[in-house]
């Protein structure tokens, strides 16, 4: 499970083993088999078919142990708006300006759930994700982001 240049010359390999060993649904990991029976780089045009095939991306990228930034990134192109909050909630390694840029397409709800879950913002990027959400994800955008102040929870609130 090696990328290239950062690990000693060779790419990150997902294989059949490593999503049994992740606990990766039954389903998913058939199909992933009957595709890549020897395993897969984590490439464009791999990522780009893991989609195809319906796999889930996003999971993989919240759940495997060793991905680089850049990895996590990869599969995320193309992810739907729920998928990419998952990933800016959840996945390891990500810097605030990925998780701006995840946020980007989402919807309302979806943007809520990054302003309360997701490490690494700032006050002002929590308030600028609430901004167009519903009142029920303002308030509770209120209750859960840490970086607010009591006028800010009152405001989103009102």
């Amino acid at each position: 499970m090696e990328r290239q240049g950062e690990r000693g010359g060779k790419d990150m390999t997902i294989t059949v083993q490593l999503l049994e060993r992740l606990h990766a649904c039954a389903d998913q990991v058939a199909i992933f088999a009957r595709e890549w029976p020897e395993g897969a780089e984590i490439t464009t045009a791999t990522v780009a078919r893991a989609g195809a095939l319906g796999l889930n991306r996003a999971w993989l990228a919240r759940c495997t142990p060793g991905l680089t930034r850049a990895d996590v990134l990869a599969l995320a192109r193309g992810c739907d708006s729920v998928d990419r909050a998952r990933i800016a909630c959840c996945a390891p390694g990500l810097e605030r300006a990925d998780v701006l840029a995840l946020a980007q397409g989402c919807n309302s709800d979806d943007r809520a759930l990054i302003a309360r879950c997701a490490p690494g913002l700032e006050r002002a990027d929590v308030l600028a994700l609430a901004q167009g959400c519903a009142s029920v994800d303002r308030a509770w955008i209120a209750h859960c982001a840490p970086e607010l102040t009591d006028e800010d929870r009152a405001r989103l609130r009102a």
